[in-house]
């Protein structure tokens, strides 16, 4: 059973696999923002499903074991996995609350020991040497990769999965205590500090300051952002700017514009979208006051919190209240931080690998260029590796392989796939579905025509011009003050929040990275809308209530 399709009609979008027919899909477009290449496909996909299993089984959560993902001409589906067995929901009950109870213990603890183990890992990788290995030991650091991968997406999950549990129970706990609105909820948890996001934003804008500091101002302002590394290397200031910016790379460089998605190229290697960001600081005059955010948010939160806790009369539930108020802040805190070491291991180091053997392969006629790599799929590519090693064997299958997928994944590109496959349910009653990805259900991916309307993830009020953005490449066109209207974001879009005055996005909940970011920038967002990108005018003046969760275009 397939959902309406706003596709070209020589596609068939159907599962592979009979039993998942009978079962219904809704696309998954916070991360896969176009189709997959068949090596991150044949990667990514099955440790996604693994890494999901994995930890709602060590977690034991008592009615769900998280939910499947499947891919469809090149694009990511989920289905929930729900557990409906009384007698198998109250079994595993007990190991729920007490693994949540030792989680929510001590979970510094915790983080710290994740982190020491990235740290390790990362520090293996900065030593390691890609670019003379032979085949063999190329093939060996290809298969580390893969360990370091799953490793840091199990670690991932171990913070993402008690996050989204520990969050569902505080806004239960917060709607019990009179805060209904999601938004009002949000704030309880804002302010995370200096976590690897911020000193991140902290330090594009303090290169944005430095380049004003050594003359570059009209350099940067009178160049295109693909122009300016050229333009700086011709000078002298230049070449000092250029040489922070690569120690900057060199810390938060490991992040790419399409997030799981090996053939995208990471901030180290193509540096264009952030010399667009930096460039647009240099025209606001470099400069942002990070300490007044900070210390704004955190007051806020403050105020907030107490007021609440100081309505709440009983003091064991008061107390139990404001437990379940700091593990949730802490969790979140602790989320921000770990993308800074998932997005290096579990993404674009495992990229980097993959980028060294798409230029042996291609050196060994194996492919018509190195790229192409990314069109084998992971055993492909692995057993290609072997072959040219062996020196035995016609290598052109590959490359004619490589060739024609690449073609066909050309094709996917320029689709718009089905919100959903098989019978989904008019409304939705599926929390992560919900409150992480924002989709609630049939009636609202269905929809044609009518108000933009979503989740209200982070309230205030804001009118301005929106801008449609389909990706960082298109940040310089944003001005200071107007509202970013997209189909979603991930942490590289997080240096565009200090200069927009409200988000609105098709996808994404209260839980999702825009919506964890605007209440850090203390701006309105309205996520989950579906439909916004389709229509909100580029340039029309619009209204964002990010309290009840609208959209008005003026």
């Amino acid at each position: 059973m397939v959902a309406r399709a706003q596709s070209t009609p020589n596609l068939k979008w159907e599962l592979e696999r009979p039993e998942d027919r009978k079962r219904w899909w809704v696309r998954e477009s916070l991360y896969t923002i176009q189709p997959r290449t068949p090596l991150s496909d044949s990667f990514y996909t099955p440790e996604w499903d693994e890494a999901v299993l994995c930890i709602g089984e060590e977690l034991s959560f008592p009615n769900s074991r998280g939910f499947n993902a499947r891919t469809v001409n090149g694009y990511t589906y989920l289905s929930p996995m729900p557990i409906t067995d009384p007698d198998l929901i109250q079994k595993r009950l007990p190991k729920f609350l007490a693994k949540m109870a030792e989680l929510q213990a001590n979970p510094e603890q915790d983080f710290a020991r994740y982190h020491a183990e990235q740290e390790r890992e990362m520090k293996y990788w900065k030593a390691a040497d890609l670019k003379n290995p032979n085949l063999m030991t190329l093939l060996e650091y290809w298969r580390r990769a893969l360990v370091t991968s799953d490793r840091f997406w199990k670690l991932h999950f171990l913070i993402v999965f008690p996050r989204h549990v520990i969050a569902g129970m505080f806004e239960h706990a917060a709607r019990d205590a009179g805060v209904h609105a999601s938004a009002d909820i949000g704030k309880l948890t804002q302010s995370h500090g200096m976590t690897h996001q911020m000193q991140c934003d902290m330090e594009l804008w303090r290169l944005g300051a430095r380049a004003i500091e050594l003359g570059l101002k009209e350099t940067f302002v009178n160049t295109f952002e693909e122009d300016l590394q050229k333009t700086l290397e011709s000078s002298g200031q230049g070449r000092v700017w250029l040489g922070e910016l690569n120690r900057f790379l060199d810390v938060y460089g490991a992040r790419t514009v399409i997030p799981i998605e090996l053939h995208d190229r990471s901030w180290q290697e193509d540096p264009t979208p952030v010399l667009g960001t930096i460039r647009s600081y240099v025209a606001q005059g470099g400069r942002y006051n990070f300490d007044r955010l900070l210390k704004d948010m955190a007051e806020e939160r403050q105020r907030l919190s107490q007021a609440l806790l100081n309505g709440i009369s009983d003091p064991e539930a008061r107390e139990k209240f404001r437990n379940l108020l700091e593990s949730a802040r802490k969790f979140q805190q602790a989320m921000e931080d770990d993308n800074y070491y998932f997005l290096r291991g579990a993404i674009v180091q495992v990229r980097w690998v993959a980028v060294e053997i798409g230029k042996r392969l291609a050196a060994g006629g194996a492919l018509d260029d190195p790229d192409d790599v990314f069109f084998l799929r992971k055993e492909e590519m692995e057993r290609a590796l072997v072959d040219l090693a062996s020196g035995l064997y016609d290598m052109s299958p590959y490359r004619i392989l490589a060739r024609d997928r690449r073609a066909r994944w050309n094709e996917w590109c320029r689709v718009q796939p089905p919100p959903y496959l098989g019978d989904l349910p008019e409304e939705l009653d599926d929390f992560m579905l919900t409150q992480f990805w924002g989709i609630r259900g049939r009636k609202q991916l269905d929809e044609s025509e009518g108000a933009v309307a979503g989740l209200g993830a982070s309230g205030g009020v804001a009118e301005g011009v929106a801008r449609l953005v389909f990706g960082p490449e298109e940040f310089g066109k944003i001005q200071p003050g107007e509202v970013m209207v997209c189909r979603s974001t991930n942490p590289a879009w997080t240096p565009v929040f200090s200069k927009i005055s409200a988000v609105v996005t098709d996808q994404g909940g209260t839980l999702c990275h825009a919506a964890v970011v605007a209440r850090e920038y203390g701006i309105p967002a309205v996520l989950g809308t579906q439909h916004a990108t389709r229509r909100i005018p580029d340039g029309a003046r619009v209204r964002v209530d990010g309290n009840a969760g609208k959209v008005e275009v003026l």
